[in-house]
């Protein structure tokens, strides 16, 4: 309701779903930027989004998740990626990267070296 109104943009979906006040509320309320509880300005949320994503913000969500893009560039990487590395590269915790890495390697994306699990590395195909 309150997104209905235009108090409230959300983003993301599922887990990644974020509710912020729409830019109309925080104008009206004298914060040009968004604050932290500290009181600290820090940057809108468009600014963290993908390029795409913020040069066309009425376009309707991409059907690729964004940990897709980063895993398959350090899968490129002389040394692959591995589960460790990608969680460090993206704040995922280790179910969630070890989702992605399964996605893409099932959609064929990525290929899996290895099977002792701390030395598994995925290659991009």
């Amino acid at each position: 309701m309150m997104q209905e109104r235009g108090l409230l943009t959300v983003t993301g979906r599922g887990r990644e779903r974020e509710y912020r006040l729409s830019d109309e509320v925080r104008t009206a309320m004298g914060r040009g930027r968004a604050t932290s509880p500290a009181g600290r300005s820090v940057a809108p949320l468009a600014d963290h989004r993908p390029a795409e994503v913020q040069s066309a913000d009425h376009a309707p969500p991409s059907r690729t998740p964004r940990w897709h893009d980063l895993t398959l560039h350090l899968a490129e990487q002389p040394g692959g990626v591995s589960n460790a590395l990608l969680r460090n590269a993206s704040g995922l915790g280790p179910q969630g990267a070890w989702r992605i890495l399964r996605q893409l390697t099932l959609a064929g994306r990525l290929r899996r070296e290895c099977s002792a699990p701390r030395q598994i590395r995925y290659h991009r195909t």
